[in-house]
């Protein structure tokens, strides 16, 4: 057999609490010696050798081995149940953390991941719900500790693991019927090493434009306050607003169709940019027949809405929301500010 690097990288970062990437290499804390400087170090490929099992070595006791013998090692288990954990086969390994969570889908009767959905879309490889990854594991600390500090529930979002996801919070868009049609991976390292934001390959033709990420759908007749990004939808949801994030700052004929029979409350981000595009969106309602349309200015004080969830809480957010909500009409959108502050003020 051969090892995969994603698939020892995943088991490392499952039984090892500091993981580091250098090239091909993956270093580890040796379990051979006292060490805190990351001096075992595994080479998936087999190094120099070429050994179908890769190798390890670790460079403070000179122990040498295979990564099968690391696994068996580690695990306290047999040749052929060490391979298996490496293939992602075992009942033990991270086959049983996908079985897990396929599971789980099919109990929430949502695709499992793999599955092709809606024109061959997929959910990447090696995506775990956060309580289906162990607290050791790094990626998850990581993704935890970004999400506290964005005060965003877990809920249904994702972790992945490994190959062009690898350490992203994957969000999962869901239909009207519980169809996976889209999903957005945030990163969570550093900034300048990949895109922020990654959607499904173009190649299949889904784009922001045709989809709203919305966590509860409502029934006709229902609010929906419409924010830009996913995690300002996150943030009014989690204070009792069903929600739907457009993804930008314009909304496509497709996108005001899925809300059709609803009542739309337009929450934009309190840039100058948010504020040209809330009339342009309210005139396309408009423009199709939706004409029972309200909106709310977010505080130019916090940027969105979950910078003000960071910096108040739900509470305050909830009593916010609520106490600016306004009919729309282009007069009043337009000379709001100072009312809006106002209120502001009186919440806090």
């Amino acid at each position: 057999m051969s090892i995969d690097f994603d698939k020892f990288l995943n088991w490392a970062e499952s039984r090892f609490d500091d993981v580091v990437v250098k090239g091909d290499e993956i270093l580890l804390n040796s379990i051979f010696c006292d060490d805190r400087k990351h001096h075992l170090w595994c080479n998936p490929s087999g190094g120099k050798t070429s050994n179908e099992n890769g190798v390890y070595h670790c460079w403070k006791s000179d122990e040498k081995g295979s990564l099968l013998g690391l696994v068996m090692i580690v695990d306290k288990c047999n040749n052929e149940q060490a391979a298996e954990i490496l293939n992602s086969t075992s009942s033990g390994g991270l086959g049983d953390l996908e079985r897990r969570v396929n599971e789980l889908f099919e109990k929430k009767g949502e695709p499992e991941p793999g599955e092709a959905v809606r024109d061959g879309l997929n959910m990447p490889q090696d995506c775990y719900l956060f309580e289906d990854l162990p607290s050791s594991h790094r990626l998850k600390r990581e993704a935890d500790e970004y999400l506290r500090s964005r005060k965003i529930e877990t809920g249904n979002l994702l972790i992945c693991t490994s190959g062009r996801y690898r350490n992203r919070i994957v969000i999962p868009y869901y239909s009207r019927e519980g169809r996976l049609i889209y999903y957005n991976g945030r990163y969570v390292g550093d900034p300048g090493k990949n895109l922020r934001y990654l959607g499904p390959p173009k190649e299949l033709g889904i784009g922001k434009g045709d989809v709203l990420y919305i966590q509860n759908w409502p029934s006709d007749g229902e609010k929906i306050y419409i924010t830009e990004g996913e995690f300002d939808a996150m943030s009014l949801f989690q204070c009792g607003f069903k929600s739907a994030a457009l993804g930008g700052k314009a909304m496509s004929e497709t996108q005001m169709g899925m809300i059709r029979g609803c009542l739309p409350v337009i929450c934009l981000d309190a840039d100058d940019a948010g504020s040209d595009a809330l009339p342009k969106i309210a005139k396309q309602l408009l423009s199709k027949g939706i004409t029972n349309i309200s909106y709310v200015r977010a505080c130019k004080e916090f940027k969105d809405w979950n910078g003000m969830l960071v910096e108040k809480g739900e509470k305050i957010l909830r009593h916010y929301v609520k106490a600016n909500e306004r009919q729309y009409n282009e007069s009043v959108a337009q000379g709001d500010w100072e009312s809006t502050k106002i209120a502001m003020r009186k919440i806090i």
